[in-house]
């Protein structure tokens, strides 16, 4: 049965929500239980009400961005659950179809299924398409452990449903920053990385390709992505921040599988050898010389006559 929103069942004042369950949480079960600062605000303005929800029903969010991963971090959120339960409650919204839509709290939902729970603790909120993507994001994006394409799809998830409700970006931008762990302009590289083939990604989340080299290497066409993919199988080596920079100099002539190598070897171009500047010859370099009858001449008839005697000279 569900019930309004009571900050007494979590044992702390209201005064103290933000500061104590936060630290409260991360002690009993580590990063993986503490609560975001959107998920503290809403539970401070009494959103939704809390229920008890059978497991099978909650279904993970359209546009979450976040690999579950069953690591050890993980198990000690098993253990937790196991010990404590689910102190802080998912927060969910009510679909059409009966199930209910995971906005924050994928991860604790992983876990009670590990457990064979029947039923978890969730505050169900009454929000629209793009206020349950802005939910999503600020709940997963403070978190300690998160990949840069994880980031860069819940900062441009975030962006878009902001922008959508008629939000500036610049000023959406300056608000995610407040927030989130990165500065605006961080969060611009995050969300250039968006623009990577899945291929190249896999590289930035592996920290095989640098953020900054994959923002680079973001700006070329999909096509010439594919071309420095084959370039970094066939050197077995990934770009650099120089490499890349130079990659995508290189891409605005037309990028080859051969140049992408060729950069990633550290090969140098080869100059083509300078061609001998011609020497002038000026007449009066010579005019002592000239004979007086030749002097007496016009100009184009001395040409000639000159370009007679260099024929015939033979140092």
């Amino acid at each position: 049965m569900a019930k309004k929103l009571d900050l007494d069942f979590f044992g702390i004042a209201d005064d103290d929500l933000l500061s104590s369950m936060k630290s409260s949480l991360e002690d009993i079960g580590g990063a993986g239980m503490a609560p975001s600062k959107r998920d503290l605000e809403l539970l401070k303005s009494r959103a939704g009400v809390i229920k008890e929800i059978l497991t099978y029903k909650l279904v993970d969010h359209h546009s979450h961005t976040f690999r579950v991963v069953d690591n050890e971090e993980m198990e000690r959120l098993v253990d937790s659950i196991k010990d404590y339960g689910i102190i802080m409650p998912l927060i969910v919204r009510e679909l059409d179809n009966g199930k209910y839509e995971i906005l924050s709290g994928h991860r604790r939902h992983f876990a009670a299924k590990k457990l064979g729970l029947k039923t978890v603790t969730c505050m169900v909120v009454d929000v629209d398409d793009d206020m349950s993507d802005i939910i999503m994001a600020d709940s997963n994006i403070a978190r300690e452990t998160i990949l840069p394409s994880e980031k860069a799809k819940t900062y441009k998830v975030r962006l878009d449903a902001a922008v959508r409700q008629g939000k500036k970006t610049v000023d959406e931008l300056k608000n995610i920053s407040e927030d989130a762990p990165d500065s605006v302009r961080q969060i611009q590289r995050y969300l250039k990385l968006a623009d990577l083939s899945p291929a190249l990604m896999d590289m930035v989340d592996e920290g095989k390709i640098p953020v900054t080299a994959g923002v680079f290497l973001a700006d070329l066409t999909p096509k010439h992505q594919a071309v420095v993919e084959e370039a970094i199988d066939t050197c077995k080596r990934c770009p650099s921040l120089k490499e890349a920079e130079s990659l995508k100099t290189a891409a605005a002539r037309g990028l080859t599988v051969e140049t992408a190598v060729s950069i990633l070897k550290g090969e140098k171009k080869t100059r083509k050898a300078a061609k001998p500047k011609k020497e002038v010859l000026k007449e009066e370099m010579f005019w002592d010389a000239v004979p007086d009858e030749i002097k007496e001449l016009p100009l184009d008839q001395r040409v000639e006559h000159y370009k007679k005697a260099l024929k015939a000279y033979k140092p």
